[in-house]
């Protein structure tokens, strides 16, 4: 049966073109047919021209079933970590197109046939999207840790969950771009883990993110080691020459060139943070360093800079926060 539209209408012909693809077996998008439209669809079938739905549907969707469905365990076999899934396989005109969906990401291989039979030579292509991060931050993880594993070249096995015995590893991930979304994978895992971790140690909810700039993310990385160590590592801290409570020769002589000494200061202020909408109180903190050193000692000697660039020989200046 094939079904043709009697408006010269673009939107209905686009919408009975869908339809068609979809009874052809040439696509496993949905189609849907609006109220508009199916008063004047027509039918052909064995030669007669018949009108089908009279006003009777307010609307048809039609959606393509898979030749077979199953939910599945996906494992990555190296590292031996765990998540489920929904596998589907579905049989069209010229092409097998399988798809993986789990609650964060959507894959799905492209096998073209010919004459109903697959290329042995034929490389699969596929495609990955992802959802929109739904708050299981824990589990979102998890996934993203496979599908790196998978992207990079590790063995990863979906096993049907009533059946162990069904079982096939995932095609090679293969693509141009494979190494940048790799890449971006790894940003995404290390925000969600850092969300995870801030929102134990400082008992904040963190909830409904819809979206993270980079000074948002650099927060979350900083409150993350704040929570795990107490402290936050810096590479520098800069200090005004006239915040001295001395003069500026006096000061360029309490120091000698490439000499080290001990640098501690505190505050007695709280220290609170904002981050999407949480505050974070961090509470009093202190910086400490037992081998500082001023970095542009010349510069500042010379009245080129007005600020002293203080840093650690061994990399040891922190801030450190007195957390409750």
């Amino acid at each position: 049966m094939k079904l043709s539209v009697e408006e010269k209408d673009s939107k209905g012909i686009e919408e009975i073109e869908s339809f068609n693809r979809v009874t052809k077996g040439e696509t496993i998008e949905p189609a849907v047919l609006s109220a508009k439209y199916l008063n004047s669809v027509r039918g052909h079938i064995q030669g007669i021209d018949i009108p089908l739905f009279n006003g009777v549907l307010q609307s048809m969707h039609i959606v393509p079933l898979p030749e077979e469905e199953f939910n599945c365990d996906i494992v990555s076999i190296k590292s031996n970590k765990k998540i489920t899934g929904n596998f589907k396989r579905y049989i069209l005109k010229d092409r097998i197109i399988i798809v993986l969906e789990t609650s964060f990401v959507i894959l799905s291989w492209t096998f073209n046939l010919v004459n109903g039979y697959k290329l042995v030579s034929n490389e699969s292509e596929f495609n990955l999207s992802i959802k929109r991060s739904n708050g299981n931050y824990e589990d979102e993880t998890k996934e993203i840790k496979i599908i790196i594993d998978w992207l990079t070249g590790k063995v990863v096995r979906v096993y049907r969950q009533d059946n162990y015995k069904c079982n096939f590893s995932l095609p090679k991930g293969k693509g141009k771009d494979v190494n940048n979304f790799v890449n971006d994978l790894k940003i995404r895992n290390r925000i969600f883990e850092n969300i995870v971790n801030v929102r134990r140690y400082f008992g904040v909810n963190l909830k409904d993110i819809t979206s993270i700039n980079t000074d948002e993310a650099k927060l979350l990385e900083n409150l993350n080691e704040i929570g795990k160590n107490g402290k936050l590592k810096l590479e520098s801290i800069s200090l005004k020459v006239s915040d001295l409570l001395i003069s500026e020769e006096a000061s360029y002589e309490m120091f000698i060139k490439d000499s080290t000494f001990l640098l501690e200061s505190g505050d007695t202020d709280n220290i609170e943070v904002n981050l999407f909408g949480e505050k974070i109180m961090l509470g009093k903190h202190k910086i400490k360093c037992r081998d500082a050193y001023i970095s542009n000692y010349d510069e500042v000697k010379n009245k080129i800079a007005d600020k002293l660039i203080i840093k650690s020989k061994r990399n040891k200046l922190f801030i450190e926060y007195c957390l409750a």
